[in-house]
């Protein structure tokens, strides 16, 4: 998320996970601060030397590669987002080669990934062109 906003946005979440990481006392959860921080520290790099982040695509990012779209901006995959696994983002992209999702009740279907995994795409704004079902109501006939 905090990826594609920016290095403002990557500095203060490299400040929030280090003293996240100071009051943690679950070795789970320190390693993933500490892998978080890393990436953080990538992250900040690449912004420092001109490469940016565009934001994540359900049409177009790999799912667990980060991809070049152009000179000095990279698109991150699908399983960058929490809680989106990297078998979640591999169905959602197997599913994607037979052609565009017709809207969220077509991606849960053909991808077989869950309501949940559906509104945490939803809530990164990553399916804001996809109606929720294929049915028409009556304000999408009348066009407002």
């Amino acid at each position: 998320d905090y990826l594609c906003q920016g290095v403002d946005k990557v500095i203060e979440r490299r400040r929030e996970v280090t003293e996240l990481g100071r009051t943690e006392t679950n070795q789970s959860r320190q390693k993933k601060l500490k892998d978080e921080l890393y990436i953080c520290e990538i992250v900040e790099e690449m912004y420092n030397r001109g490469i940016e982040f565009v934001p994540i695509d359900i049409n177009t990012s790999d799912a667990v590669r980060f991809k070049i779209v152009e000179k000095g901006k990279i698109l991150p995959p699908l399983d960058t987002i929490d809680s989106i696994s990297s078998g979640i983002a591999t169905s959602i992209t197997d599913a994607r080669k037979d052609g565009p999702f017709g809207n969220r009740e077509d991606l849960m279907v053909r991808s077989g990934i869950g309501k949940a995994a559906v509104k945490t795409l939803a809530d990164y704004g990553l399916l804001d062109d996809l109606p929720e079902s294929s049915q028409m109501d009556i304000f999408s006939l009348l066009g407002n």
